[in-house]
C-alpha cells in the first residue's frame, strides 16, 4: 500500500500545482476511489492469476502425459509473465490463457479418449495385418489386450501374427487364450493345432484337429491336418482315412493326394503311392513336394532316369533342395555315372543333407 499512498499523494501535489496554473483540480474523493477500484483489479487479477498457477500444478499432478505437461508448463510461464507487469487492466489477457487452459484439457482428453479406446488399436493392427506387417501388428494387439483382457479378437490375431513369425510357443498362447473365451471357432484349433505340430506336440495337434472337425466335419483341410499329425506318429493307416476323406471332400486337393502317397509309400505301397503322387501333379505342376515324392518312388521303382528327372523339375523350381540333389546322386550311381552321383552328393551336402557324406565316404573315394 506504500507505493499507492505515494501516488496518490504524487497526484495531489500534481492536482495542486494545476490548479494555481488554471487547470480544474480533480476533486480528492474520485482520485481515491479511482486508486481503490484499480488496487482492487489488481487484487482481483492477482488472485485470478495465481488460482490459475494453482491450476496448473493440479493438472500436472493428474496424469503423467509428457505432452500435457509440457503445454501446461508453457502456460504456466505465460502466468508468471504477469508478476513484473501492471495487471490491473489484463483481465482480458488473464482470461484468454484461462481458456487456453481449457482448450488444452479438451485436447487432451479427446486424444486419451482415443488412445484408451481399444478399437483405436484395433483397427490399427488389423490394417498392419493385411499389409504383413506381423511385428507391429503384434505390438498394437498387445495394446488392445492391456486396455481389455476380454477383447478376444485380438489373441487370435495376435497368435495368427506369432504364428507367421515362427514363434509357435506364443501362438500356442495366445490360441489358447482365444479359446478360453471364445470356444466355437474352428479356425483357433486349426491354427493351434498347426502350431503344436510345430513343436512336435502331436497328441495336442490331434485333439485340436479333433475340435475342428467336430465344428468343421465338411473342412478337408481338417481331415489333411489330422492324417498329417498321423503321418507324424506313424499311423499310416490312420493317415492315409484322413488323407481319403480330405479328397472326398475335395477331389481337387493336391497335397492331400501326396501325403496319401507319401503315407502308401511308407507302407511299400510303391505302385499305389505313384498312381496318388502322379494325380497330384496333375493338380498342381509346381507341388515341389509331390516331384520329390515322385522321385522317390521312382527310385524304389527302380525307373533312376524317371526320378532324374523328377529331381530336375524340382530343382528347376527351388535348386536350394537337399534332397532332389541327394536321389539325384542315388539314381545317377545306380545308371553307372559315378562323377554325376559324387557331386550331386556334394551339393545334397553342401546343402545340409548330412547323409549324403555318408555315400561319399562310401562311394567316391576308390
Amino acid at each position: 500500500m506504500r507505493l499507492l499512498i505515494l501516488i496518490i499523494l504524487f497526484s495531489l501535489k500534481t492536482t495542486v500545482i494545476f490548479s494555481q496554473s488554471g487547470h480544474i483540480p480533480l476533486p480528492i474523493d474520485e482520485i481515491r476511489e479511482a486508486a481503490e477500484l484499480r488496487e482492487a483489479r489488481y487484487q482481483s487479477n492477482r488472485k485470478y492469476i495465481d488460482d490459475l498457477i494453482n491450476w496448473t500444478f493440479e493438472l500436472k499432478k493428474a496424469t503423467d502425459d509428457k505432452e500435457f505437461i509440457a503445454t501446461i508448463d508453457k502456460i504456466y510461464k505465460k502466468l508468471r509473465a504477469f508478476d513484473n507487469g501492471v495487471i490491473s487492466d489484463k483481465k482480458n489477457d488473464i482470461r484468454k490463457i484461462e481458456y487456453e487452459i481449457k482448450e488444452e484439457i479438451e485436447k487432451y482428453n479427446k486424444r486419451i479418449a482415443v488412445e484408451t479406446n481399444p478399437e483405436t488399436f484395433w483397427n490399427e493392427g488389423n490394417k498392419l495385418l493385411e499389409a504383413y506387417d506381423y511385428k507391429r501388428a503384434i505390438e498394437q494387439f498387445g495394446y488392445v489386450i492391456q486396455l481389455n483382457a476380454d477383447f478376444a479378437g485380438s489373441y487370435f490375431n495376435r497368435g495368427y501374427c506369432y504364428y507367421q513369425l515362427g514363434n509357435a510357443e506364443a501362438a500356442i498362447e495366445d490360441f489358447s487364450s482365444f479359446i478360453k473365451l471364445v470356444q466355437d471357432e474352428p479356425d483357433a484349433y486349426k491354427y493351434r493345432g498347426w502350431a503344436r505340430f510345430d513343436v512336435k506336440d502331436f497328441i495336442g495337434a490331434m485333439a485340436d484337429f479333433n475340435s475342428q472337425i467336430e465344428l468343421q466335419p465338411e473342412s478337408a483341410l481338417a481331415y489333411y491336418s489330422r492324417g498329417s499329425v498321423k503321418a507324424e506318429l506313424n499311423d499310416n493307416y490312420g493317415a492315409i482315412s484322413d488323407y481319403e476323406k480330405a479328397i472326398e471332400l475335395n477331389e481337387n486337393f493336391s497335397m492331400a493326394y501326396n501325403n496319401l502317397a507319401w503315407s502308401k509309400f511308407k507302407l511299400k505301397k510303391y505302385k499305389e503311392a505313384l498312381v496318388d503322387v502322379d494325380k497330384a501333379i496333375s493338380l498342381d505342376q509346381e507341388n515341389i513336394a509331390a516331384l520329390d515324392t515322385r522321385a522317390e518312388v521312382k527310385f524304389k521303382l527302380n525307373d533312376y532316369t524317371g526320378c532324374i528327372e523328377d529331381c530336375d523339375a524340382s530343382l528347376l523350381l527351388n535348386p536350394k533342395l537337399s534332397n532332389s540333389y541327394f536321389l539325384k546322386g542315388r539314381s545317377s550311381y545306380k545308371l553307372g555315372k559315378k562323377q554325376d552321383a559324387c557331386l550331386n552328393w556334394s551339393k545334397a551336402g553342401e546343402l545340409g543333407k548330412a547323409e549324403a557324406y555318408d555315400y561319399i565316404s562310401k562311394y567316391c573315394n576308390n
